[in-house]
């Protein structure tokens, strides 16, 4: 199959940036044929990018998303094998690694596509819904900055409920937005994990029209009990690892 250009080009970049520690473009042959291995899975349609990722459509009709943001790919990592609902279903998560260098920055996430844009109705409440939340976590922020500051998972976790709260509110108008606000508190509640933050970007629709969390920004995580993303080399002739 065709080499994505447009992925290229982002490795070029991060070598640019960070030089050993991200996979050689130029290898990029050998990257793609051991994901392919590992997923069944071959990039064939850009679909975007971020500060920290890129994402492509696969010829198998899911998602892969290469990125550096090692926090958003130990969430991933923990829901492994869990399907939770509101949050794009994962199949795999590969941590890309060179013979000679070791793990590198960059972390693949193998999702399911989810196609279908937001309402005009769901979109302008979702961005209602998320404004509120931020004001209303500005504000907590400013207040108790003061002598007694909450440590930092106390004042994840008052976001994460803040935004919980919020999606609640927002599917009592319009059922759709309750997946959501459960997907929160599950997330919270089994795995330790605080969404602090949320992109209105970053969801799309299901076949039913519920609202469906694609790309889980900004995730801080207090559980230290997290599976390890699988390690992937891409060096010739070396085939998948399991996790050690």
């Amino acid at each position: 199959m065709k080499k994505p250009q447009k992925l290229y080009d982002w490795l070029l970049n991060l070598q640019q940036d960070f030089g050993d520690e991200t996979p050689d473009p130029n290898k990029l042959d050998n990257i793609l044929s051991e994901i392919e291995k590992a997923t069944s899975a071959y990039p064939v349609k850009y679909l975007g990018q971020g500060d920290n990722g890129i994402a492509f459509k696969t010829n198998i009709g899911t998602v892969l998303k290469f990125t550096i943001d090692n926090k958003e790919s130990l969430l991933w990592s923990q829901v492994a094998g869990d399907t939770i609902t509101g949050l794009a279903l994962l199949h795999n998560i590969l941590h890309l690694s060179d013979k000679e260098k070791g793990n590198t920055l960059v972390y693949v996430i193998h999702v399911a596509f989810i196609p279908k844009p937001l309402s005009r109705n769901q979109h302008k409440l979702l961005n209602q819904t998320i404004l509120i939340a931020r004001g209303i976590n500005k504000e907590n922020a400013r207040l108790q900055s003061g002598s007694n500051p909450l440590k930092p998972e106390q004042m994840s976790k008052q976001r994460t409920l803040t935004f919980i709260s919020q999606f609640q509110k927002a599917a009592k108008k319009d059922d759709s937005f309750q997946l959501v606000a459960d997907m929160l508190t599950n997330v919270a509640d089994r795995y330790q994990s605080h969404l602090i933050d949320l992109q209105p970007d970053n969801f799309k629709v299901d076949d039913v029209g519920n609202l469906i969390l694609i790309d889980p920004s900004v995730p801080n995580i207090y559980n230290n009990n997290v599976n390890k993303p699988t390690i992937l080399m891409f060096e010739d002739k070396i085939n998948l690892a399991l996790n050690t």
